[in-house]
């Protein structure tokens, strides 16, 4: 019988709960309607069993391997997001959590989620506590008995409307008016593997996105980059080595040119998994356009708890960047210095992110930031030295986003910013609603 066939989910999810420690039946009234239950899933009477485990759940029992069961009696069902939430419920268990990921990964890909449910699968394999669920896992991320997928392409297009393109402070002295402006523009990525098995391998990677605006042009932007990358799984770890060139344009000049090397390591726990990265960067600011100032190095270190809470999946986390670029100094007719402008912040950023499942399709998500920037010397304005540059930014964003099937999908996001800084040209507030049609290639 094929490993990937609806009869052998549903035997090896009931075989392994019925086997384990906590379906032991005891006499007591929520242990029979546990027991009637099983009997009623063997039986391929899932709603009935439905009725069984939560007549069971009533009575007092909360194992994992009712949470399981319940979750296959859904998924025969069609029930998908109860089906999620009872899977992660028994994913808390360590002896059910990489059977629980897989079939996590069976629901969302039936919901038409291919992104989510390769994670599930991944997360499977990393921890999987037999070689034929390991073996399941990879089959369904990589077609093969591989846990690279072998190319994976994503392409978006979107429109919306900016209050604020400029981040200008419309209490300042500026010259400059606070103008809202509507925009389109796309984002592409593209990852092809080559070589290796799976446990590890290389990869190329391209990246394009593009912003233009309908009347504030100084502010188009253009990014394009190239990379090359190498993935190992190492029991729990996956570590992906990166090298990439990226160009930055705005308005049709070049900003700046820059080389990352990085490591991304993500570690799978039972129920949850943890997610670093560690990147230093080296700018080349574009001299002849004016932004030699923004060359120098910059050095990222991140870190990322992410869970999840019945069907709700969460994520917190921080951020640190240490910057040491150029200056922006200007002089006046004597050669005195009459401006100086500093580009090298400190920032730490703590972050949160959320989504949930509305329905087997439609899904809300919520996020938001802080950002603590701290410049590194005094500006000097008009000639006069003044203070160092602190700002604290607040960021918040709300969402939809809707699954269509063969990877299509749409999304509909509301963002605001709010930046307070001791300098008044550099306080802002912004919003931005952007609505996104996407295509998945895997």
């Amino acid at each position: 019988m094929p490993f990937t066939s609806p009869k052998y989910f549903a035997a090896l999810t009931i075989a392994i709960a019925a086997m384990s420690p906590y379906s032991v039946f005891a006499s007591t009234a929520a242990d029979d309607a546990f027991k009637q239950g099983v009997v009623s899933s063997k039986a391929g009477d899932y709603a009935l069993a439905i009725e069984r485990f939560l007549q069971a759940k009533k009575a007092g029992k909360s194992s994992a391997a009712l949470y399981h069961n319940l979750g296959v009696a859904y998924f025969k069902q069609g029930r998908y997001s109860e089906a999620l939430t009872a899977f992660g419920e028994a994913s808390r268990s360590a002896k059910l959590a990489s059977l629980s990921f897989y079939n996590m990964g069976l629901v969302e890909e039936k919901r038409g989620n291919q992104a989510d449910a390769a994670k599930w699968f991944e997360k499977s394999r990393n921890i999987a506590t037999t070689e034929t669920l390991r073996r399941l896992a990879e089959r369904k991320l990589g077609l093969r008995d591989s846990a690279i997928v072998p190319y994976i392409a994503y392409l978006e297009a979107f429109v919306g409307n900016d209050s604020n393109p400029q981040l200008v402070d419309e209490t300042s002295n500026l010259a400059v008016e606070r103008d809202g402006d509507n925009f389109l523009g796309t984002l592409l990525y593209g990852r092809y593997h080559f070589g290796g098995d799976a446990k590890q391998g290389g990869y190329i990677s391209g990246t394009g996105y593009i912003r233009r605006y309908a009347d504030v042009n100084d502010e188009d932007a253009t990014n394009l980059g190239i990379g090359v990358g190498y993935i190992q799984l190492l029991r729990a770890w996956r570590l992906d080595y990166q090298l990439t060139a990226n160009q930055l344009d705005i308005d049709g000049d070049t900003i700046q040119n820059s080389i990352n090397a990085a490591l991304n390591a993500q570690y799978s726990l039972p129920s949850a998994y943890i997610d670093t990265r560690i990147a230093l960067e080296t700018v080349n600011g574009d001299d002849g356009n004016g932004y030699d100032y923004l060359s120098g190095e910059r050095m990222q270190l991140r870190m990322r708890y992410n869970d999840t809470f019945a069907s709700l999946r969460w994520r917190v986390g921080y951020e640190l960047n240490l910057n040491d670029r150029n200056q922006l100094i200007t002089t006046d007719s004597t050669g005195a210095i009459s401006e100086r402008f500093s580009a090298s912040p400190l920032q730490h950023t703590f972050s949160l992110h959320a989504n949930l499942p509305l329905t087997a399709n439609l899904t809300a998500e919520l996020s938001g930031d802080y950002r603590l920037s701290r410049y590194d010397e005094q500006e000097i304005r008009a000639g006069a030295l003044e203070a160092e540059r602190d700002d604290k930014r607040w960021s918040s964003q709300v969402g939809v986003r809707y699954q269509f099937s063969r990877g299509w999908a749409t999304r509909l996001d509301a963002t605001h910013w709010d930046n307070d800084s001791n300098f008044d040209a550099y306080s802002y507030q912004r919003n931005e609603i952007t609505l996104a049609v996407s295509k998945t290639f895997n």
